[in-house]
């Protein structure tokens, strides 16, 4: 089985992106139309909806060029095979609680949601992210993480944002319910000293 190794999406990764979700659109994968944009969303329903994949990928492009989206790419030797939103609660209008933003947006990394090019489906991809947000949160200057892994069976979207196993084996604390359909579960990111390594 190939390695999977992990990397902090950046200017020079937009294209290895841009292909992954390429990928999803060849597959007729609803997550192409997507682009992890939601999150970003302000307008209605009607408004997303009657807006392209192509709109929401360079629009998300723009905000990794202005270094206003974050995330986590997967690689398998030099094929891009899998995808993670993360970053700072202060770069996303809304997240799964729709709690609001609170005076640590700036330090509270969360974890929206995940991609994984349809060949390599239960092959470790997303575990692999999820065990490179650690670094890649601290790195971002996040003290804690957070994400909202929905309850299996939810329908289309299942797995979309993980899957609670994932994160709790890589030392995530579940923490309570978001409504009927997620979990919240955290991180801390500092250490024993109250320091972020």
């Amino acid at each position: 089985m190939d390695e999977i190794r992990v990397a902090s999406l950046d200017v020079g990764r937009l294209d290895d992106w841009r292909r992954l979700f390429a990928a999803g659109k060849a597959t007729g994968a609803w997550w192409y139309h997507c682009h992890c944009a939601i999150w970003h969303h302000t307008g209605g329903m009607d408004v997303w909806d009657a807006q392209s994949g192509e709109e929401h990928r360079d629009a998300m492009s723009e905000r990794v060029r202005a270094g206003r989206y974050h995330g986590l790419l997967a690689y398998a030797s030099d094929d891009v095979v899998g995808w993670c939103r993360a970053g700072p609660r202060s770069e996303l209008g809304f997240t799964m609680t729709k709690e609001p933003a609170g005076d640590d947006a700036e330090r509270l990394g969360i974890v929206s949601c995940f991609v994984v090019h349809p060949a390599w489906r239960g092959r470790g991809v997303a575990r692999a992210l999820v065990r490179g947000l650690d670094d890649h949160f601290r790195a971002l200057g996040c003290t804690m993480g957070e994400a909202h892994p929905l309850v299996p069976g939810t329908g289309e979207f299942d797995g979309m944002q993980g899957y609670l196993a994932w994160f709790v084996a890589a030392g995530w604390q579940d923490v309570r319910a978001s409504g009927e359909h997620a979990r919240v579960v955290r991180k801390s990111l500092m250490d024993r000293d109250g320091a972020n390594p």
